[in-house]
């Protein structure tokens, strides 16, 4: 977790997934904490067998420490949607022969676990999220983050719900700019089908993670 400075704080999270099989690193967080975010890593998974590393998309705080961790990962690859492999590998120079283009409903197998790639429902088109259908986890990206207004929090249980509530809406509203452009009836139908997928947590890159009330985090989107 990384957090920035200011009266209101934001969370950086990214997530390691160990599967029987395979490992997969979701996000990296900063360039600038690529040191610690190695230590925090290390004493998790093995990076030398790290096979996978998913790019949601190329926001510096979910990519900045990608070149780092493919030196120290020799055998990762980038799985990422195809907006993502372009930019990438145009732009920040990703090691082509090292990415694979992942599609919505594509499943990435890790043995005990398969991870589901899905469209996100907001952000700005270029952007995938990743479904757990062991544990139930949905990986979100930006999605369901908050501006923490007090105390910062691993888990969304831990933070006052006038605090969770207010800090949900202003970054839903400050961090996507798609809101003014969405079918509202389309949007909330397209949120009761991924609801129906029983979600038990969601895992975001800036917010604590949703444990308990799944449900009304969906509430509060819609």
């Amino acid at each position: 977790i990384e957090i920035l400075g200011g009266p209101n704080q934001l969370q950086i999270n990214f997530f390691a997934v160990v599967g029987s099989k395979k490992t997969i690193l979701v996000d990296t967080g900063m360039a600038q904490q690529a040191p610690e975010s190695i230590a925090s890593l290390s004493e998790v998974i093995d990076l030398a067998n790290l096979d996978y590393i998913f790019l949601s998309h190329l926001d510096g705080e979910h990519m900045g420490g990608v070149k780092v961790l493919l030196e120290l990962a020799p055998k990762a690859r980038i799985l990422s949607n195809l907006s993502v492999f372009g930019q990438g590998t145009g732009i920040y120079q990703f090691p082509p022969e090292r990415c694979t283009v992942v599609f919505p409903g594509e499943e990435i197998d890790l043995g005990d676990r398969k991870l589901r790639v899905l469209d996100s429902l907001v952000e700005d088109g270029h952007t995938s999220w990743l479904f757990d259908s062991q544990s139930r986890i949905l990986f979100s990206s930006d999605a369901f983050g908050i501006v923490h207004l007090g105390p910062v929090n691993y888990f969304a249980e831990e933070v006052p719900t006038e605090a969770f509530v207010g800090g949900f809406m202003m970054w839903q509203s400050i961090a996507f700019n798609v809101w003014s452009q969405l079918d509202i009836q389309k949007f909330r139908r397209e949120v009761e089908t991924m609801q129906l997928l029983n979600i038990k947590q969601i895992a975001t890159v800036h917010g604590p993670v949703i444990r308990q009330d799944v449900s009304r985090a969906f509430e509060l989107l819609s």
